[in-house]
């Protein structure tokens, strides 16, 4: 197994989490930019401490000057006024914000009896004090019970006073937070904080925190995903499909490499992730590179196309037409008589065998891959097709061993239905289930636990199944 890093380096993609739960992902080097409310702090700064520590912008004078008028163009190229444009756009530098313990090994019965301790002593200073008797039933949600106004706001943070104080002060205007009951006075104060709160989380990017990224990033939750819930979904996809470290894996993503990176995760540098794709070229999988792979891991990464492999081609197909097109360009360069244009083209082929070396180790590589999937075979097979997944599957099956796993999710369940039928019919498995995972939010707090009253239930279905012994590959 790899050994994982416990700190930031220079090259790193971090997640960085705000305390209004907001986690956005960034590169580290020294030209991106933080933004923190109205400051604009550099990712340099992150190198060389501990993932999981708190940082906070604090202006020290030696940031260069930024110069903004408080407005951001849309995607129509217009402008219009950003929000909390009247506060000055203020450079400043990460200050590590000093914690208990920020430590990844630290033990977790430590930090929970330090938690619990923290809310037994705030629940005996309410009992000597007294519960507050407030009532919410005649209080009225009008905007004029806060007479501290946004530009007030907005003034106090562009001169970089604390959000501590600035909550503090929005609770002494407040006309009617005396009124308030005990819980809807700590709902205030936590709503406030987390709004008006510069410290932010910086966390080490794996398939949990990249897929919670990527899950909110867009307006209906889980798009950029087709819908494969990270907590739960992901995990039993896995699972079911018996990835784990020294294993042979196909792999078939469509959702733009984020699960040829968690399938490579949990190899941990052992193994094979047999990428399969169609085209001349191998697409990016740009979510891939987000987590950070290291050596080791990047090296089980095989790419395979699937139109060589399931018409039965030999893979050699692109090597023998850049070898006619070399042995075409050398009878072309050696009937040339004028000397000074045959160096000049002596050059330029010379530039053209350096660019193709490239492609035939490429081709090369991918030729052993067809040859080891046809002779041996795929230990498991996992899939995520936004299209009809049942002629894929079918033609894939033939190249995963006897007794292996296959596992295909998708965002509607008829497709599975379907392919499930199919199966059963041709007796290509036996176990195949279609699985759905019903996951349901709750709000726990004290006299308060009650199910979340707005959550997305989506999490797509899974078909999984262990294939039999069949002669589908001879035929």
């Amino acid at each position: 197994m790899s050994k994982i890093k416990d700190t930031i380096s220079l090259g790193d993609w971090v997640i960085v989490k705000h305390e209004t739960d907001k986690s956005l992902i960034y590169n580290v080097n020294d030209e991106s930019l933080l933004r923190i409310a109205n400051f604009h702090c550099k990712t340099y700064d992150l190198i060389g401490h501990t993932y999981g520590s708190q940082f906070s912008p604090v202006v020290t004078g030696e940031e260069p000057k930024i110069e903004a008028d408080g407005t951001s163009e849309n995607k129509r190229g217009k402008k219009r006024k950003r929000r909390g444009g009247n506060a000055p756009i203020l450079a400043a530098t990460l200050k590590l914000v000093p914690t208990v313990d920020i430590s990844p090994h630290s033990s977790y019965l430590e930090r929970k009896r330090e938690q619990l301790t923290k809310e037994l002593e705030e629940v005996e200073t309410k009992l000597k004090n007294g519960d507050n008797q407030g009532d919410n039933r005649n209080l009225q949600d009008d905007h004029k019970n806060q007479t501290m106004g946004e530009e007030e706001i907005e003034t106090m943070r562009g001169k970089g006073v604390s959000s501590d104080k600035i909550v503090e002060a929005l609770k002494q205007n407040s006309k009617t937070f005396h009124q308030k009951s005990d819980h809807a006075q700590d709902k205030y104060l936590m709503n406030k904080q987390k709004k008006h709160s510069l410290t932010i989380r910086v966390l080490r990017c794996n398939a949990q925190t990249v897929g919670d990224v990527l899950w909110h990033r867009t307006p209906l939750p889980g798009t950029l995903l087709g819908g494969l819930r990270y907590k739960d979904v992901l995990p039993k996809l896995l699972a079911y499909g018996n990835v784990h470290s020294g294993a042979r894996v196909l792999v078939c993503d469509t959702i733009n490499g984020y699960l040829l990176g968690s399938v490579m995760e949990r190899l941990g540098g052992k193994g094979e992730a047999i990428a399969t794709y169609i085209g001349p070229t191998f697409p990016n999988f740009s979510f891939k590179n987000y987590f950070n792979l290291s050596d080791e891991e990047k090296k089980t990464l095989k790419k395979c196309d699937l139109t060589l492999l399931l018409g039965d081609l030999e893979g050699d197909e692109h090597l023998k037409v850049i070898d006619a097109a070399e042995e075409r360009r050398r009878k072309c360069l050696a009937a040339i008589t004028d000397e000074e244009k045959k160096v000049v083209e002596q050059e330029k082929f010379a530039d053209w065998v350096e660019r193709k070396k490239k492609d035939k180790i490429h081709y090369a590589n991918q030729r052993k891959n067809l040859k080891m999937l046809r002779e041996e075979g795929a230990d498991s097979l996992v899939m995520i097709c936004k299209w009809e997944p049942q002629i894929t599957l079918l033609k894939m099956l033939p190249y995963l061993g006897a007794g292996r796993r296959f596992v295909l999710y998708s965002e509607y369940i008829e497709p599975l239905v379907r392919t499930r039928e199919l199966l059963e019919e041709k007796k290509m498995a036996i176990g195949v289930r279609v699985v759905d995972t019903w996951l349901r939010k709750y709000q726990v707090l004290p006299g308060r636990t009650h199910p979340m009253m707005r959550m997305n239930g989506r999490g797509g279905f899974l078909l999984y199944g262990t294939k039999v012994e069949n002669n589908l590959r001879k035929e």
